[in-house]
């Protein structure tokens, strides 16, 4: 059997590579022992408060492992993860939220105060916890976390039930919560052990990717389990910036980036650009909207790497 579950993977990556890094995230380092002693953490927190199988946990924040802790956690749990658009007004959240019925919901401090002006509004009376630091009134997630045991609850999902629920941008009206499994989750890799995989899925031991688009975008999320499960390492970056990105590139030795057209283009246009040193990136995966021709040209040109689009 292929390891088609995120709990599985979680598992038996933390057993095959248990002190190998697994995210770098503002100067801090998490491996994959640790990463599965905390989202077990996790887990049972979130057994504790009466989550059950298809119940909504909300993220509000920018990108942080902290995400992908609730989205193993919730794998753990049989619980759903649904990542909020931290760029949205409070009205829009307050719909997303209620259409999910989240339960829980994780929020960054600096989406706090937006969030509890909406609090009365939402009709699950979800709990919410601080993911960033401690403060009155709103308990900190690491706190409650480490209240738990690290014994693994053991619980795991099949292939297809669902492990995430994101929302569409909603331009011809509401936002629709898409449902997406955890096959879905993990087919970049393949479906079975055996499977051959092309150039660009291939990750080897030690191998970096670079994860800078936001996560409440499919694009981020699936990229960054996308690594997970292939045990190589995830570089997170809070938000997008093309600065950081270049100095990244060169300093982390990074073989695989996900970008969006514009950000790319922000790239090429760095006044940093032409000093810096591609020659570890092997992939830039690409997507979420047409990219204009010369825009490729130009790219493959000054970069030189392999380019893979993502639909």
């Amino acid at each position: 059997k292929g390891l088609y579950s995120i709990a599985q993977t979680v598992r038996r990556r933390a057993k095959d590579l248990g002190d190998s890094t697994l995210f770098y995230f503002k100067g801090h380092t998490t491996t994959f022992s640790e990463f599965h002693n905390l989202s077990s953490q996790t887990a049972n927190g979130m057994l504790s408060e009466g989550i059950q199988a298809d119940d909504r946990i909300a993220f509000l924040g920018k990108n942080s492992p902290v995400y992908f802790e609730l989205i193993a956690a919730a794998a753990k749990s049989r619980a759903v993860v649904s990542p909020l658009n931290w760029r949205l007004a409070g009205p829009e959240l307050e719909y997303v939220l209620n259409d999910s019925g989240a339960k829980l919901i994780f929020v960054a401090s600096e989406f706090r105060d937006v969030l509890l002006k909406i609090q009365p509004s939402l009709s699950a009376c979800p709990k919410i916890f601080l993911i960033d630091g401690d403060d009155e009134g709103t308990p900190s997630y690491a706190k409650w976390q480490g209240q738990f045991p690290e014994t693994d609850p053991g619980q795991d999902i099949s292939a297809d039930d669902p492990v995430l629920q994101l929302y569409t941008s909603g331009t011809t009206g509401r936002p629709k919560g898409a449902v997406l499994t955890d096959r879905m989750m993990l087919s970049l890799r393949g479906q079975e052990d055996g499977d051959i995989l092309e150039p660009w899925q291939q990750y080897a031991q030690g191998d970096t990717g670079l994860l800078a688009m936001p996560c409440f975008h499919v694009g981020g999320t699936a990229f960054g389990l996308s690594i997970m499960h292939s045990g190589a390492r995830v570089l997170i970056l809070e938000e997008y910036d093309p600065s950081q990105t270049l100095r990244l590139i060169e300093e982390y030795k990074i073989g695989k980036i996900f970008m969006v057209p514009s950000t790319l283009q922000m790239l090429l246009k760095h006044p940093n650009f032409g000093e810096t040193d591609f020659s570890s990136l092997q992939f830039i995966f690409y997507g979420a909207s047409p990219i204009p021709l010369e825009l490729m040209r130009e790219a493959i040109t000054e970069i030189g790497c392999g380019f893979v689009q993502m639909y």
